[in-house]
């Protein structure tokens, strides 16, 4: 995720119309706000995963499992927009570097 805000996601905007800049930026955002969120959900879920003692409550289970539940939607909506977004503006862009 570090790699992706700090090289890919620059890099992309230079190559873009300021126009476009624009809209792409916020989306670019997005995904920036989604690998923190995302971050801090998995660790929640690790410390609570590492607080967890015998005997084990149910209800600590459940909520254990709310949290991967709830990181592994962030990271699909995540994946999603990537390969909405991304992907096609990295081909575009190769596109106009070959011509």
């Amino acid at each position: 995720s570090e790699w992706e805000e700090q090289i890919l996601f620059p890099s992309l905007q230079t190559y873009l119309h300021p126009t476009m800049a624009i809209s792409v930026s916020r989306s670019m955002h997005v995904l920036e706000q989604d690998h923190d969120l995302a971050k801090s959900v998995v660790q929640s879920y690790v410390n609570g995963v590492n607080a967890m003692s015998v005997p084990i409550d149910m209800d600590f289970v459940h909520v254990m499992a709310s949290e991967l539940l709830t990181a592994c939607l962030i990271l699909l909506k995540h994946f999603t927009l990537e390969e909405e977004l991304v992907y096609p503006l990295i081909d575009r862009i190769v596109e106009q570097i070959a011509e």
